[in-house]
């Protein structure tokens, strides 16, 4: 039984931040694997291991019973974790995932030094007490899934043709250079095919081609940066200006300790969305006409190194991005500044 199947579910979301929050009494720790799932609930103590499947998964909600005022939690795992962040939003239940250096620290502020499948799910679950407070559940769904596979391979992709190219400088055979030249044009080829296969995911998704739509309206967000954020960032348009910024990596966090008094320092965020954001502040900036190009210009005029400037750019895109989708709105020039 799948979980939108179970007696007295919530229906399943269709927009990201549909979920209404309650003052959670139960807390669902989530330690996932290939295969299993171990569960441990705060502050009852039930304890279970189910399979990491659609029917594993749905006999976990059956067990947990009541699902007002419960939230599950789980640690980001590189691909795992996907299936049950599907169903719990399916399900319409609020699923948090969160970072496991995170749940590490939280461990080891309790004074917990052990390490097993069945401790790691009660970490989850005491930092998920704590984390719910200021961290938005997690957004997954089966369209944004293969998106964002989509997305990873062309990246592994293109990494990979970059790769040969540096090799093929450092080569001098003949035949070596035929078989780099190769593989490098059969890259190539997979990343058009990718491409291809991206827009025929966005257009099979009215929601997602809107919103692709949307964020393509924006100077300097081509179908790189929107794919990438589809897949990768769903949370944008439910975060605050600063959330987006941080969650990308582009907000300066304070350093300041007695009387020292550092600049701000950037740090963490998602480094993918980094990366194509930075390359869309690029183009940005060398096009004169654009208002971005300008303010870019004032923070140099100003003394500002390239660095800096360049990060204020990649901000102002991503926060524009996250109020334009939050507004339902189109990129409106005169409104940038």
């Amino acid at each position: 039984m799948t979980p939108e199947q179970l007696p007295g579910a919530p229906t399943p979301y269709d927009k990201p931040g549909d979920f209404i929050m309650t003052q959670f009494m139960r807390f669902v720790g989530i330690d996932v694997s290939k295969d299993h799932l171990d569960i441990h609930c705060l502050p009852d103590g039930l304890a279970l291991r189910v399979a990491n499947s659609g029917e594993g998964i749905g006999l976990l909600l059956q067990r947990i019973g009541a699902l007002e005022g419960v939230a599950f939690g789980c640690e980001a795992t590189g691909g795992d974790e996907d299936l049950l962040l599907i169903r719990l939003g399916q399900a319409a239940v609020p699923g948090y995932c969160r970072q496991p250096s995170d749940v590490r620290a939280h461990s080891r502020l309790t004074g917990k030094r052990a390490k097993t499948d069945r401790l790691d799910a009660r970490a989850i679950a005491g930092a998920l007490q704590v984390a719910v407070a200021t961290r938005k559940p997690a957004i997954r769904a089966a369209s944004l899934s293969a998106i964002k596979e989509l997305t990873t391979l062309r990246r592994r992709l293109i990494a990979g043709v970059n790769e040969l190219k540096s090799l093929r400088a450092r080569m001098g055979d003949a035949g070596v250079l035929g078989t780099i030249d190769a593989m490098s044009d059969q890259h190539v080829k997979a990343v058009k095919a990718l491409q291809a296969q991206i827009r025929s995911a966005l257009a099979g998704h009215p929601e997602q081609a809107q919103r692709a739509r949307r964020i393509a309206s924006m100077p300097g967000a081509g179908p790189v940066l929107t794919a990438e954020l589809i897949g990768s960032m769903p949370e944008l348009g439910t975060l605050s200006a600063r959330q987006a910024a941080s969650l990308t990596g582009v907000a300066p966090h304070p350093r300041q300790s007695g009387n020292t008094g550092g600049t701000g320092r950037c740090q963490g965020g998602r480094a993918a969305i980094r990366r194509v954001l930075y390359m869309a502040a690029l183009s940005v900036i060398r096009s004169q006409k654009q208002p971005l190009a300008a303010f870019y210009a004032k923070l140099r005029a100003a003394g500002k190194p390239f660095k800096l400037a360049i990060v204020a750019i990649m901000r102002k895109l991503i926060v524009t991005l996250n109020a334009m989708i939050k507004n339902d709105q189109d990129w409106q020039p005169e409104t940038q500044s």
